[in-house]
């Protein structure tokens, strides 16, 4: 599941997630979520329940990573790394869950 503002930010992650042939965009039961965190809140009843979680970011000031994890976030990823890191720990976090 892909949580995110309309925009070209949401167009390139959902062109780069179809892309991954062993990934499906979802929009109920996620077995991982996706969400920038300008939409955090959108995304916080899932962390709590347990649904992996990955927070896509544009600042690297560590005080937002931290405040993902508190609420249960598996991981921060700065959106400018998202390319390289994104699709090696989706397949990391869904074959842990």
């Amino acid at each position: 599941m892909l949580i995110d503002r309309p925009g070209f930010s949401r167009d390139v992650l959902s062109e780069l997630l179809e892309g991954l042939s062993d990934m499906q965009l979802v929009t109920e039961l996620p077995d991982v979520v996706v969400v920038d965190d300008r939409r955090f809140a959108d995304a916080v009843a899932l962390m709590r329940s347990g649904v992996p979680t990955i927070v896509l970011g544009a600042d690297d000031d560590p005080g937002f990573a931290l405040r993902a994890q508190r609420h249960g976030a598996s991981r921060w990823v700065l959106k400018e790394s998202v390319s390289t890191v994104l699709p090696g720990l989706l397949r990391h976090v869904s074959a842990s869950s």
